[in-house]
């Protein structure tokens, strides 16, 4: 009965431990969410006596209110709403996740609920001294296979694993001093007009002339781009007409690769400091530019390529989407660095 008295109490103090690092991470943070509709950053400032900033530059509105926590539970006050609200969280270094515990307001709830990313506010640190995110904007408008926005897709099949690979690419965008918008319709100049990168991963439409002549413009005007395709299972080049992106640039996509070995590594040099094992397990051929991502087993065929455009406009361009889906285990490997792949490819394509 003692040790049984004594494992409660401990257990009690480990979550009470565990419930105060989190609310230390919330204090003297700056945390933000780039939202789609209407294109903005909400972000939240909360501090130690218990009061919280909020900014919505949609609307120019800055309102600081006090807030009530009570373990990971916070309660905003009314302030225009008609009832308080309570919103459990967690913190994964710098990244906030809000989730509904009750509030019958749905405007504040669609601006609370969901992930956030974090700059510090305290004297000298790196994220205080950073300029404004940049934009990272995610085509999920050609039938993408695995990417969507969380917030709006069907809340069935494999939402999960959205959600997981989300929380993951905001890590890695909030590494880089960036954030995540989606593109959900055709896309047009407005929409990449303050694009810093655009991500496209295994679409299975055609993009229109109109919208391959936007990307290939951004791109000469001095955008960067990361392109995903893979093997025909999942799309093929006659569903998705990527080739007609690239070709101006030099760069096409092959067939499948005969080189179906599991693994893949980088070669150290511009893009990947040192070599990385990512995950590989067939994919497509890419013809030339400078290749940096190779099977386990040999280079001879590259599935990774990248290319610097002399107008200041980069490229990097996969044949295999597992690792920019942050698959870290696959058939009894469990240690591949998708994270650490993904932070230095955004931090090259970013870098200008």
């Amino acid at each position: 009965m003692k040790n049984l008295l004594f494992t409660f109490l401990f257990s009690l103090l480990l979550i009470g431990a565990i419930q105060s690092q989190a609310t230390n991470k919330l204090f003297n943070r700056t945390w933000n969410k780039t939202v789609t509709t209407p294109p903005t950053t909400y972000s939240f400032t909360f501090r130690n006596d218990s009061t919280c900033n909020f900014v919505n530059p949609a609307n120019q509105m800055s309102t600081t209110a006090k807030i009530k926590l009570e373990g990971n539970v916070i309660t905003f006050p009314a302030e225009g709403c008609p009832n308080e609200g309570r919103y459990q969280f967690t913190i994964d270094e710098n990244i906030l996740n809000f989730q509904t515990v009750n509030d019958a307001c749905n405007d504040r709830k669609d601006a609370v609920e969901g992930i956030w990313t974090a700059t510090d506010e305290t004297a000298g640190s790196t994220a205080s001294q950073t300029s404004s995110p940049k934009k990272i904007y995610m085509d999920i408008a050609h039938g993408q296979k695995f990417w969507n926005d969380p917030e709006t897709m069907d809340q069935s099949g494999n939402i999960e694993r959205v959600k997981y690979m989300t929380g993951e690419y905001l890590k890695t965008a909030s590494s880089v001093n960036a954030g995540l918008l989606y593109l959900k319709e055709e896309i047009k100049p407005k929409n990449l007009s303050d694009c810093d990168l655009l991500f496209i991963h295994i679409p299975s439409s055609k993009y229109t002339p109109s919208e391959v002549k936007v990307i290939t413009n951004y791109l000469n005007n001095g955008g960067s781009l990361f392109l995903v395709m893979d093997e025909d299972y999942w799309s093929t080049l006659n569903d998705a007409n990527v080739n007609d992106i690239i070709k101006p640039f030099d760069i096409q996509f092959g067939n499948q690769s005969p080189d179906t070995n599991l693994g893949g590594v980088t070669k150290p040099g511009l893009i990947t400091e040192k070599a990385l094992k990512i995950t590989y397990l067939g994919g497509r051929l890419i013809n030339k530019n400078t290749p940096f991502c190779f099977s386990s087993a040999k280079e001879k065929y590259p599935f990774g390529v990248f290319k610097n455009l002399k107008n200041g406009g980069k490229l990097i361009v996969m044949g295999d989407g597992m690792v920019s889906l942050y698959m870290t285990s696959w058939q009894d490997v469990n240690d591949f660095q998708c994270s650490e792949f993904m932070h230095d490819t955004f931090k090259w394509l970013l870098a200008k």
